[in-house]
């Protein structure tokens, strides 16, 4: 005979975790109705700044594949 492990949820009635989604429901539309243009314009700088650090650290890593090295290596 097996017995089913008891788990967390089983405490919780239908009708708790119902309420409980709607009110995460209500939370998130609440946030989503609190962002406006700022941090549209957050976001984009963010992801502007992340695309320019990944171009410039490809470049560097195809300068130095091609055997240009810094101007402080080449001085030693």
């Amino acid at each position: 005979m097996t017995v089913a492990a008891a788990t967390p949820l089983d405490e919780f009635v239908p009708a708790d975790l119902d309420s409980f989604a709607a009110e995460l429901d209500a939370l998130g539309a609440g946030i989503r109705e609190d962002l406006g243009a700022s941090d549209a314009a957050y976001i984009r700088r963010v992801i502007a700044v992340q695309r320019g650090l990944e171009a410039s650290g490809a470049g560097c890593c195809c300068l130095l594949a091609t055997g240009l090295r810094w101007p402080a290596a080449r001085a030693s």
